[in-house]
């Protein structure tokens, strides 16, 4: 299936409006990528649930603006914000009642479709009312995604976190970077290999180690191990499909504070890097 390919004409001039099109973009581009390769629940749900909470996540800063500017249409905008979302909701939903009930072809078609008319026929609308508001454009832009987390993942600097990635499906890969993007994590490392992981964490100090339990070749526990080895004041969060009650023992058997079930959500994955990075240390770790 093709790509959309971001054009010129998207540009609509206000910054984070344009920035948050191109992630819009980005994370379509990955749900057609997961659908074309036939991928499991666990991972193209994920990849799902990532384009339904920026879609969720940029609505609420696309509307802020507009009342802020006093655009006048902004009710019928609102609402086309929420047809547009029931549009992704719904196509999530039937995706995790029965995968195989969902056509590509035509989900690809509807998603790009309403992803271009939003951009180049509804916002275009309001662009004129707000352009010469720099403050206002300013305030908004500042409103992160994990701006309304609870617990410990409020007060991160998220921006200066130091991530490494430890994951061996490209696709999930490519949306855990999206996410960390999102979230204006700058320095992060992406390996799906576990010997490259213990050499990064000899090599430089890592603040958080996003692992996937199950590796070709390694699991999660033997990864951990290592990590500890090298630093015992490692922080690790384990993703994997495994249910919960069980990943949480495997967890806890290999000295891991933070376990996330996939499919995840973008907030679910933020808010379990908070508890892994600020939540307490294992006994024996500390």
């Amino acid at each position: 299936m093709k790509h959309v390919v971001w054009q010129p004409e998207f540009e609509t001039g206000i910054s984070f409006v344009d920035s948050d099109h191109r992630i819009l973009v980005r994370l379509l581009n990955q749900a057609i990528d997961g659908m074309e390769a036939r991928e499991e629940s666990q991972v193209l749900g994920s990849i799902l649930n990532g384009l339904y909470c920026y879609t969720e996540y940029h609505f609420q800063r696309e509307l802020l603006l507009q009342e802020l500017c006093k655009y006048p249409d902004h009710e019928a905008h609102a609402e086309e914000h929420r047809r547009l979302q029931g549009t992704v909701a719904d196509i999530r939903d039937r995706f995790f009642r029965d995968p195989d009930s969902v056509p590509f072809s035509e989900v690809r078609d509807l998603l790009a479709q309403w992803l271009v008319e939003h951009i180049l026929v509804h916002d275009k609308a309001f662009v004129p009312y707000c352009l010469d508001q720099n403050e206002k454009i300013q305030g908004v832009s500042e409103q992160s995604i994990t701006n309304d987390l609870g617990s410990n993942a409020a007060g991160l600097d998220w921006a200066g976190l130091r991530i490494l990635v430890v994951e061996d499906n490209r696709h999930l890969s490519k949306l855990i970077h999206t996410l960390l993007d999102i979230a204006g994590i700058q320095d992060i490392h992406m390996t799906e290999n576990a010997d490259d992981a213990v050499d990064r964490l000899r090599r430089r100090p890592t603040d958080l180690v996003i692992c996937d339990y199950m590796m070709d070749g390694a699991t999660g526990t033997e990864i951990a191990g290592e990590a500890f080895r090298v630093d015992p004041r490692t922080r690790m969060l384990f993703l994997s499909g495994l249910e919960g009650g069980v990943l949480a023992a495997k967890a806890r058997d290999a000295g891991v504070d933070t376990v996330l079930e996939k499919p995840f959500t973008a907030k679910g994955l933020y808010g379990a890097m908070g508890n892994a990075v600020e939540g307490a240390v294992c006994p024996g770790r500390r």
